[in-house]
């Protein structure tokens, strides 16, 4: 199995794992909210659901790009600067007080997928 393979393999993984997570907020937020023990009102279940929403649309334009195979150094470019964003507003959240600690695992898990969408950037960049 090659590098470009296993690479591939992993961008699925982080576009199923952000497609559905932003599904599953974006009908589920209260839910969410509860367990990442957030405001559970109607304003915050409103504004993590839109979130979920473009977590969704990211998620699947990340699946489509690596399925198609087309667009995959802007596609990879967009959804780290969406993983980069989303590691730095779920960390202030928590110290912020706004999500307990237990929203950090999101924000590693953002972390670790925003470096890999930049080496996938950089080695699509490099590819003929």
């Amino acid at each position: 199995m090659g590098n470009q393979t296993i690479l591939n393999k992993i961008l699925l993984l982080i576009a199923a794992v952000t497609a559905i997570g932003g599904l599953l907020q974006m009908l589920l937020p209260g839910v969410a909210l509860h367990i990442l023990e957030g405001d559970t009102g109607a304003s915050s279940r409103r504004f993590f659901a839109i979130v979920g929403m473009f977590m969704l649309i990211v998620g699947g334009l990340l699946w489509q790009a690596v399925r198609q195979g087309r667009g995959l150094d802007l596609v990879c470019f967009w959804s780290m600067l969406q993983k980069f964003g989303a590691t730095f507003f779920v960390t202030l959240s928590v110290f912020s007080g706004l999500l307990s600690t237990l929203a950090l695992p999101v924000a590693a898990f953002d972390l670790l997928s925003g470096l890999v969408l930049g080496y996938a950037y950089w080695q699509y960049r490099q590819s003929p």
